[in-house]
């Protein structure tokens, strides 16, 4: 086969390859939004080996504005709370995902930072509001990991952690969501790791502060309402309304005489009914969570149009591809 018919080969090989992705990524109908994110907190837990009798902590001499996940022997020893601000969604969206950026501080002298590449971070949620504070040895939120999200370690060595929020859709869908950074599995043995971020209230940090994106499907648009009642011609001012009876007047029988009035025969009235016609509205769907109360319906159950118009161009690469090969064939 001469070299332009193997290139036809890979260009329609590459075609049937990216076609069925690209037709799903347009479908997919997914927006994306820049969140800002509220309250921080972190919490410290000292190690207590005696009830009432703790060792002492550097927590307290971390510089300011700083955010801490740590594990120290096994034992989960900083956790981090984020809250989320008023996402600014269209009315009637659903969260789909999003992705968390939390770009490490490993240069900030007598931060704490210790095996950031080492580091087996999640992302939980709570429901309860966050209060700033830091290295509070209170008791903190609950959290609950039902769903969670599993932080992957950018660079060498680490520069960032990066958090697909895919799993927590159903969570970040209802309200009162905040987020909660923790440690994974602390049953490994000797587990030691610290990582340390820049709060959003830090002047001039030396790396940005967490980032949040999520993404969403925003609720299709309403159909137009159709008139009510009958779609037949209206009756023009002045004319007579007509009923589902006959006239009396009328003959039931074409080509007969009708029957004159003062006979005083009632012919029969023959009662015409509509077909009855279906629901213009789209039917209730109950909400995730909820008790009952009707929202829009997903995306998915309307019919999609198509947001990247560039797809509807690969069937014409592909045919281009086999007017091409047909050539080179021919040729041999």
């Amino acid at each position: 086969m001469t070299r332009p018919g193997q290139y036809v080969l890979v260009a329609l090989a590459l075609t049937a390859a990216l076609w069925p992705a690209a037709l799903a990524h347009a479908e997919s109908g997914t927006d994306t939004a820049n969140v800002t994110l509220g309250n921080e907190a972190w919490y410290t837990f000292p190690d207590c080996p005696v009830a009432g009798v703790c060792l002492p902590s550097m927590a307290s001499s971390y510089p300011a504005d700083t955010l801490h996940v740590a594990v120290s022997g096994g034992r989960e020893t900083a956790r981090t709370y984020l809250a989320l601000a008023a996402a600014p969604l269209p009315s009637g969206s659903t969260i789909t995902g999003g992705d968390l950026l939390l770009p490490l501080d490993t240069t900030t002298a007598n931060n704490g930072s210790l095996n950031p590449e080492l580091s087996d971070l999640v992302v939980c949620t709570t429901s309860s509001s966050i209060t700033p504070t830091s290295a509070s040895t209170a008791t903190p939120p609950a959290v609950n990991c039902l769903a969670k999200a599993i932080a992957k370690i950018v660079g060498t060595p680490a520069t960032a952690l990066d958090v697909n929020l895919a799993p927590l859709a159903t969570a970040l869908n209802q309200p009162h969501t905040n987020l909660v950074l923790m440690a994974g599995d602390i049953s490994k043995t000797n587990a030691n790791y610290h990582v340390v971020f820049s709060s959003n209230r830090r002047p001039s940090p030396p790396v940005a502060p967490p980032s949040l994106t999520l993404t969403y499907r925003s609720a299709p648009q309403p159909a137009s309402p159709s008139a009510s009642g009958s779609s037949g011609p209206q009756p023009s001012p002045g004319e007579p309304q007509t009923t589902g009876a006959l006239p009396a007047s009328t003959s039931l029988n074409p080509g007969s005489p009708p029957v004159p009035p003062s006979l005083g025969l009632t012919p029969p009235q023959v009662a015409v009914q509509a077909p009855a016609l279906p629901s213009q509205g789209s039917p209730a769907v109950v909400p995730l969570g909820g008790a009952g109360a009707p929202i829009t319906p997903s995306a998915d159950s309307q019919q999609r149009i198509y947001d990247y118009p560039a797809v509807f161009l690969l069937p014409l690469v592909l045919v281009a591809g086999v007017v091409g090969l047909g050539r080179q064939l021919t040729r041999l």
